[in-house]
């Protein structure tokens, strides 16, 4: 028997869809970001969105930074660049070197902006581009109203470590076996964004 759809259901349920098409399209805006200059340490670089094209220069970064290896392929990359409205992927050049890369993915039911992958090629290492792209996302993170930004990184990297910790990350555990490979585990942490909102 077909139950009969009254008016109220009808009006709820049309709600219900405009609500999910005005938040996909009003995140999307929010996750939109503009090409720009910036100075890091004294150095100007050009910030901007990610593109399909800078993937081979994006894969040529991990394998600089994971001895030879590339965590995430280039059909990896393809998929997730194409998700503009929940995925936020960054790229840092430099005298138009691509050398440095963010990624991100935003979860409307956790609220979480979680940080997928990060690399700096070593040549550019500690001079804070790391952290200026960190900053970003967290920036980012709070502007669609997130609840927290969150990471896995390796339990042997401790000089990542201490830079999440400098921008007020927290350790949530351990994921045992994580990493593809090696089987390493990954530490778990956190910035909490919910109590320092203005």
């Amino acid at each position: 028997m077909l139950k009969k759809l009254t008016k109220d259901h009808l009006h709820k349920k049309f709600k219900r869809l405009f609500d999910n098409i005005i938040g996909v399209n009003e995140q999307q805006a929010a996750m939109a970001m503009k090409a720009y200059q910036v100075n890091i340490n004294g150095l100007m670089y050009y910030v901007g969105r990610a593109q399909v094209s800078d993937i081979d220069e994006i894969l040529d970064i991990e394998r600089a930074v994971y001895n030879g290896a590339t965590p995430w392929n280039k059909q990896a990359f393809i998929s997730e660049l194409h998700r503009k409205h929940d995925r936020l992927y960054l790229v840092i050049r430099k005298d138009d070197q691509l050398i440095a890369f963010i990624g991100s993915s935003y979860s409307r039911g956790t609220k979480d902006m979680h940080i997928t992958n990060i690399a700096v090629l070593p040549g550019w290492q500690c001079r804070g581009i790391g952290s200026f792209l960190l900053n970003v996302i967290i920036d980012k993170a709070r502007q669609i109203n997130a609840c927290q930004v969150s990471l896995e990184v390796r339990v042997s990297n401790t000089k990542a470590h201490k830079v999440y910790s400098e921008l007020g990350f927290e350790s949530q555990g351990i994921s045992a076996g994580y990493y593809f490979g090696d089987h390493e585990d990954a530490l778990k942490m956190a910035l909490l964004l919910s109590e320092d909102k203005n």
